[in-house]
């Protein structure tokens, strides 16, 4: 079997998470590009096994640091949030077509309602997860948002864990990663409840 387009994807998403890696100053030991070289030519399957093996090792640092930095991080703020009620942040419909807007930390933000789907514009600007849980109940009050198995309802802390995981994408993933700019407004629907940053940038990769 050639060395497909599949295995270049894989082989891309590698470099990019290495780059990821990097940029959090965090050691990894990865396979590198010599000995991934090597297996292809040695054979395809080869190849693939390298860069298997390595994006399993990628995917396990890198969740292992996201987990570790921002359990602390949403330990450490869940005390300091802004927000007292849902009430604060003054959601009002801009529109009769599912617009939205609210308010926070005196910045208007714009919140778009389409079925089973909260797009937030801007979400990455807030990282409190008390705060966010509590504009998630505000939202979900006015439309809810249909589960994974489309007969439950998704919870705000479900809604904000999604979030989260979008504002872990965005500070991890490099300025010309093209995920980054779709990172910083967070989609919450269904297909992704429960996922993490690396299962939805994984789907979105094309892998």
């Amino acid at each position: 079997m050639p060395y497909n387009q599949g295995m270049k994807k894989k082989g891309l998403l590698l470099i990019s998470l290495i780059f990821v890696l990097t940029g959090c100053e965090q050691a990894i030991t990865l396979p590198d590009m010599g000995e991934i070289e090597e297996g292809v030519g040695a054979g395809a399957e080869a190849a693939s096994e390298a860069l298997s093996t390595a994006m399993q090792e990628a995917r396990e640092k890198m969740e292992e640091i996201a987990e570790s930095d921002f359990a602390d991080s949403a330990e450490e703020e869940s005390s300091r949030g802004i927000l007292t009620s849902k009430e604060d942040i003054q959601l009002t419909a801009v529109d009769s077509k599912g617009t939205y807007s609210f308010i926070y930390a005196g910045e208007t933000f714009t919140a778009i309602y389409t079925t089973d789907n909260w797009k937030i514009k801007d979400s990455y600007k807030i990282t409190n997860y008390s705060d966010i849980t509590m504009i998630c109940e505000a939202l979900s009050d006015e439309h809810q948002i249909h589960g994974l198995d489309r007969e439950s309802y998704r919870t705000p802390d479900d809604m904000a864990f999604e979030w989260q995981q979008h504002n872990i994408a965005y500070e991890l993933l490099p300025e010309d990663n093209d995920w980054k700019k779709h990172a910083k407004d967070v989609d919450i629907d269904p297909k992704d409840q429960g996922k993490t940053f690396f299962e939805m940038y994984e789907e979105r990769a094309g892998n």
